[in-house]
């Protein structure tokens, strides 16, 4: 008794180029999107900040003169 296959396989389905080329587009979008945000940060951090205020020490009262000595 030969082995037959009971089922016809399905023949082999080729990948639609189509898909590779969606992915290498999206890829390049993403990296051209990347390089212009990076180039707006740093044309933000240019920007001229003043530096915060710092408060005034106020100075402490001299301290009370010492009690006087008892004999």
């Amino acid at each position: 008794m030969t082995a037959q296959i009971p089922i016809a396989p399905l023949p082999v389905k080729k990948t639609p180029p189509l898909r590779p080329l969606k992915w290498g587009a999206g890829l390049l979008l993403g990296a051209v999107a990347a390089w212009f945000l990076w180039q707006w940060a740093n044309d933000m951090s240019g920007v001229r900040r003043e530096a915060p205020k710092v408060p005034t020490i106020i100075p402490l009262p001299p301290p009370p003169p010492p009690p006087p000595e008892k004999p």
